[in-house]
């Protein structure tokens, strides 16, 4: 699903889908928006996604990771670091934040190959730890898509980190 365009017609059943809790006595209920929420990202639909995330008066931690997930795993790492900052703003990040930011920092097209949104003092070693994994991520993701050579260079000690 990484960074693919949305299934048409999929998307297209699902704004109905929406529009149907839009006109129901459910459009204000908090699970089924998160449920749209996650819907929208597993069709690559980040945008409608947003959309209804930033329309919702009320969200819950799981809205949150829910968005943060949906952009780190279309590829949008940058987009889900700057959610996480917004996060951070009205409610304190969790343990499965963290993981869900750490996944974003192995995007493949995060554009700061550090974490700078976690310098916080409260957050800093986990940060200094996350950053560590994100550095050494993206140092060794980029051999593995060779696999070949990379089980040769470990062999001859030629791949230094």
């Amino acid at each position: 699903m990484r960074g693919n365009a949305p299934d048409n017609k999929l998307l297209e059943e699902l704004r109905k889908v929406h529009n149907f809790f839009l006109r129901s006595p459910f459009r204000g209920a908090l699970k089924v928006n998160n449920e749209l929420l996650e819907m929208y990202a597993k069709c690559a639909a980040m945008p409608h996604a947003r959309r209804t995330f930033d329309n919702r008066p009320e969200r819950n931690m799981d809205s949150w990771h829910i968005m943060i997930d949906g952009y780190s795993v279309n590829g949008l790492g940058d987009e889900a670091l700057r959610l996480f900052k917004l996060m951070k703003e009205c409610m304190a990040p969790t343990s499965h934040t963290f993981v869900l930011v750490l996944n974003a920092c192995a995007s493949p097209r995060l554009s700061q190959p550090l974490l700078l949104t976690m310098q916080d003092p409260e957050f800093s070693l986990v940060a200094m730890t996350i950053q560590c994994v994100c550095m050494i991520s993206k140092v060794i993701k980029p051999k593995l898509a060779r696999p070949k050579r990379i089980v040769g260079a470990i062999g001859d000690g030629s791949i230094q980190v």
